[in-house]
């Protein structure tokens, strides 16, 4: 609740982030999910990829990757205004992109998405877009901003690409350590836009709103679910790899 305060009726939000930074240093991920990582990353100089990438730094799962461990990566996030705080947040070491991803055959030149912040979610999601994203402005105190009771959902178009168009855009390395997949309901029509022939992930935690579908999906590739991690992340690695937990 300090942090809520300092953020709404105190602090410019360059001054906001600094607090935020010492506050809560010891976990930035949701659930302290960097910490439930740690295991399974433990290597230095690794090459991440994270969807949606937000402002870069609230709940994100590869920030103390980039910070402690010196990693570098591709952030994805479709919202202009997240998109630009991000670059502020992260290293310039790593590719940045505004744009929504979609699968191989998607037609259209933009996606439309509904805004919600962290809750922001696409016309390609398996959710409810409009209860979705009302449920996140109603939500806002429980992840750090002010609830907005009477706002209204703003849509917005973004950018169109394949996940593998922004690997190839950031000349990505084929092997890749980390991929972090949290989009909202759309983590399956992603991974459709992803050529899994070209490049390999050590690690994907995926948000799986149907855990049964994206199972089955990865298993053509060669992926199986290696850890639970909160109630919709889920662990995958290539299958036979690791031993699995918590599954």
């Amino acid at each position: 609740m300090l942090l809520v305060f300092l953020k709404n009726w105190l602090l410019p939000p360059s001054v906001y982030l600094l607090v935020r930074r010492v506050l809560n240093k010891r976990s930035v991920a949701a659930g302290g999910m960097d910490g439930l990582l740690a295991k399974w990353l433990d290597k230095d100089n690794g090459f991440f990829v994270e969807l949606g990438a937000n402002d870069g730094y609230f709940q994100s799962n590869t920030w103390t990757l980039e910070r402690k461990r010196n990693w570098r990566g591709v952030l994805i996030e479709p919202s202009l205004n997240n998109f630009l705080t991000c670059i502020d947040n992260r290293s310039a070491r790593n590719h940045f992109e505004c744009c929504a991803c979609v699968p191989f055959g998607f037609d259209k030149p933009m996606l439309e998405l509904t805004y919600s912040n962290l809750m922001t979610v696409a016309e390609t999601s398996v959710l409810d877009q409009e209860g979705h994203a009302k449920a996140g402005l109603q939500n806002k105190l429980s992840i750090g901003y002010a609830a907005e009771k009477n706002a209204e959902l703003i849509r917005f178009g973004a950018v169109a690409r394949t996940l593998t168009e922004v690997l190839e855009r950031a000349s990505a390395p084929q092997e890749i350590d980390f991929l972090s997949l949290d989009v909202e309901g759309g983590e399956l029509s992603v991974l459709k836009g992803l050529d899994f022939e070209k490049y390999r992930f050590n690690f994907m935690l995926i948000e799986c709103w149907k855990l049964a579908e994206i199972q089955s999906y990865l298993a053509g590739f060669g992926y199986e679910v290696v850890d639970k991690l909160s109630k919709h992340d889920y662990l995958f690695a290539p299958a036979g790899r690791h031993p699995a937990m918590n599954v």
